[in-house]
């Protein structure tokens, strides 16, 4: 380690693996000493990540056995939270390992992890030795951080922190092997023979359910959107990207299109029925694969979720349409407009009502849905959800008729 000759040895990671092997190889530890061993792992962390396993698995026995070694009673809590950008296809994970054990005195904090050295409450019998020396320059290989919190008789908490971790997305992959796939994602390169990102994102545009159009003029681009779910538009001027997001709002009113520009803009206004997210020119060919997974996400979200509101004879019936614009006033607006949970579960559970009361089952299983993806705080999916129920009954093209 001291050498820096030791390799980290990068792969795809699935972390809830790691975490049952650490529980594992502890049960017996935990048992013999009446302990409790508690491992959470966030809901919304994905399933593989770039990591390096060896080394991350390493770091978590040296803290989850330090932590076994000085609780002699109580529990061990190992947990794994995450904050995700899945548009970029990053995350920040940060790792705690907490003990109700004896403690360590708050001026021995950065002693701890120099090699031989140990807290003044800590027995030299059991003396930390190399094993948090070592974790601290592993932690540092890896670009990460670690810190400890506590006090003499309270336990302690470990905190391990890596940024900007690569996502591992597999709905890319799928889509590749799924040629038959409903999603057609339109590329606009307009002016096409002026676009500097044709030629670095050429062996990704082979792809059969992939439709590149070059598109020379705006009516080009109109027989585009027409049909279309997706749009990424590469280095557009200002107006060209209004004129062709007024193409998409006049060719596809009544649904929501994605819309990807990548390049540099100011265009920050939100548009009836557009999805709109923007990315700098320089991405990188991941990058742009995490954009074209990010689509997918979302357009699948749209094909899983258009079932729910399919009562057209209902949704004419006068005393719904006055219960659910109340709703829209008072609960609706409300939850999209600021996205506080409690805003959005005061949607659900009123919404929830009106579709008991009118035995709409579409409508009741858009709320469990819903219901579900808030308390994973799954964001993309709410988002997606809100949309829906926005495209579907507040914008002007809802038939109150």
């Amino acid at each position: 380690i001291e050498a820096e000759k030791l390799d980290l040895y990068y792969a795809p990671v699935n972390i809830k693996d790691i975490i049952r092997e650490i529980e594992q190889i502890f049960s017996n530890n935990i048992n013999e000493k009446g302990l409790e061993l508690i491992s959470y792992v966030s809901p919304s962390f994905p399933m593989y990540i770039w990591f390096s396993n060896i080394r991350f698995r390493q770091i978590l026995f040296n803290l989850v056995g330090n932590a076994i070694k000085f609780t002699n009673k109580g529990k061990i809590e190992l947990i794994i939270d995450c904050d995700c950008n899945y548009l970029m296809g990053r995350l920040n994970m940060i790792c705690y390992v907490k003990d109700t054990g004896i403690g360590i005195d708050p001026v021995d904090k950065e002693a701890i992890f120099e090699p031989f050295r140990q807290s003044g409450i800590i027995n030299t019998d059991k003396g930390t030795g190399l094993g948090l020396a070592i974790t601290k320059r592993l932690v540092e290989m890896m670009d990460g951080t670690i810190g400890i919190e506590g006090f003499p008789g309270k336990g302690t908490t470990f905190s391990v922190y890596f940024k900007d971790i690569q996502i591992i997305d597999e709905s890319f992959e799928s889509f590749i092997e799924n040629p038959e796939s409903n999603y057609q994602i339109q590329l606009l390169f307009y002016p096409m023979e002026q676009c500097e990102l044709k030629h670095q994102y050429n062996s990704l545009l082979g792809i059969p359910a992939i439709k590149k159009h070059p598109a020379e003029n705006l009516d080009e681009v109109r027989e585009i959107v027409e049909v279309c779910d997706a749009v990424i538009i590469c280095e557009q001027s200002e107006s060209n990207i209004l004129n062709i997001i007024d193409l998409i709002n006049s060719k596809r009113p009544t649904v929501t299109t994605e819309v990807v520009i990548i390049g540099n803009t100011s265009i920050k206004d939100t548009f009836p029925n557009i999805h709109l997210t923007i990315f700098p020119t320089d991405v990188s060919v991941t990058d742009f694969r995490n954009i074209l997974s990010y689509l997918l996400k979302n357009l699948h979200s749209e094909t899983e979720f258009k079932h729910f509101f399919t009562e057209s004879d209902l949704y004419s019936n006068i005393h719904f349409e006055k219960r659910n614009q109340q709703i829209i006033k008072r609960y609706f607006h409300p939850a999209i407009n600021t996205k506080l949970i409690s805003h959005i579960q005061d949607f659900s559970d009123e919404l929830e009502k009106l579709a008991d009361e009118f035995h709409d089952t579409g409508m009741k299983n858009y709320c469990t849905q819903l219901k579900a993806r808030t308390a994973e705080f799954d964001t993309v999916a709410i988002d997606r959800l809100l949309t829906i129920y926005e495209s579907k009954f507040v914008s002007p093209n809802y038939n109150k008729s």
